[in-house]
């Protein structure tokens, strides 16, 4: 007989593009997408909630959400997208789950907009994005 654990979900690719130049880079006033691909030992049905979180390499994960800096989003299958800390667009309307969701992987696409003064860059030895189930 053979069991499959029931592990937590993982991040298996990440993608931030700005329109459909698919650059790694957030320019401010800009919408843009960010790609989340999740693999599940079980089903991504296994997964309830996700955020997002965007921030620029002078400030920590945890840092307060701020026009410049800092940004959440999240998803929960009760009540779909949101902008968790209430700065900068996420278009919701845009926004997607997977569909299937008896399937071991599953892509959630975000749609939003920082705030004009969002100062974060791509440098090599920051992680300027992060998820979290």
């Amino acid at each position: 007989m053979a069991y499959i654990l029931n592990a937590q979900p993982e991040v298996v690719e990440l993608r931030i593009g700005e329109g459909d130049t698919g650059r790694y880079n957030v320019d401010p006033g800009s919408k843009f997408t960010i790609e989340v691909k999740v693999r599940d030992n079980n089903t991504i049905g296994d997964v309830t909630r996700l955020r997002v979180v965007l921030y620029s390499p002078s400030v920590g994960e945890s840092s307060l959400d701020g026009e410049v800096h800092h940004y959440t989003f999240g998803w929960t299958s009760s009540a779909g997208f949101a902008n968790q800390g209430g700065v900068g667009d996420l278009f919701t309307s845009e926004c997607s789950a997977p569909s299937d969701t008896t399937s071991a992987t599953g892509t959630w696409v975000f749609v939003a907009r920082p705030g004009s003064p969002f100062r974060a860059r791509r440098e090599a030895s920051s992680k300027p994005i992060r998820t979290r189930f």
